[in-house]
């Protein structure tokens, strides 16, 4: 009986995980995802924002202190998925996080709940990397989203809070789950920006490919 009751808990169990699975779906709108777009070489942003940032199409330095930008670029030699991905590299005296940051151009996201950003990565060496990600009320950015004191601020992240993360000498997806509130899309805030901070790691190369910013929908129980 007792072996019974024990049965059946961990069906129940089985039943309950698997109910509460989750289902990623894509959301559109979003250039050059995995950089198969892109010129092997950086150039000069010539549209906003940012302009005269050095860039690939969708996707451009903010803040390059800790970058080395002459070894940084498109390769087509370590890639996750595809013929291509990026390459960024920072110099001796990277130590700020933020001070080495691949920024993506703001897409769009027309309704409430709870979604993933996700990029690929890979380095020389263990390193850290943190994601973000910045609302706007425009794909300019000419309304970004502000704090009392007049400040950009982030959304609010979802469990699971994945900053400062590790990756390793293989590919390692790294993650963020963002909660956007119906809130936020009634005060306007519907455009997104994504970034990928890795300037805290001297000395080290990265590559980077494959980002995704998915809907989170749960798996409905079979």
């Amino acid at each position: 009986m007792k072996k019974l009751l024990l049965t059946a808990i961990i069906g129940l169990f089985s039943v309950a995980l698997f109910a509460q699975q989750n289902v990623y779906k894509p959301i559109k709108g979003i250039e050059n995802r995995g950089f198969e777009d892109s010129e092997l070489t950086l150039s000069k942003r010539t549209n906003q924002p940012e302009k005269g940032k050095m860039s690939t199409k969708g996707w451009y330095y903010l803040y390059a202190n800790s970058i080395n930008l002459k070894a940084s670029g498109i390769v087509s030699d370590e890639v996750h998925t595809g013929e291509k991905a990026f390459k960024s590299v920072t110099n001796g005296e990277a130590k700020v996080m933020y001070k080495g940051l691949l920024r993506g151009d703001a897409f769009k996201v027309e309704k409430p709940g709870r979604y993933r950003m996700s990029f690929w990565v890979k380095a020389s060496k263990p390193a850290l990397v943190k994601l973000s990600l910045m609302p706007s009320k425009d794909a300019k950015l000419t309304n970004k989203k502000v704090n009392e004191k007049g400040k950009p601020v982030f959304v609010g992240y979802a469990k699971p809070k994945t900053e400062n993360m590790e990756v390793a000498t293989e590919w390692t997806l790294v993650y963020k789950e963002i909660q956007i509130t119906k809130k936020d899309i009634q005060a306007g805030y519907v455009y997104y920006v994504p970034s990928l901070m890795h300037g805290a790691s001297p000395n080290t190369t990265f590559w980077i490919d494959d980002f995704s910013m998915d809907y989170v929908a749960k798996k409905k129980a079979q």
